[in-house]
């Protein structure tokens, strides 16, 4: 696989994780809850 194919996909990736974060942003009263979601969900990985 190059590059010129992989980007395109990871475009639309970046798109649509931007879409769910705002969406899940939207959803929580703080920006801590928010953060624990994401925690909870995987995404932060530390």
């Amino acid at each position: 696989m190059t590059t010129s194919d992989k980007a395109p996909l990871e475009t639309e990736a970046r798109v649509v994780l931007g879409h769910f974060d705002a969406l899940a942003y939207a959803q929580t009263c703080t920006h801590g809850a928010y953060h624990v979601e994401r925690q909870k969900m995987g995404f932060l990985r530390e």
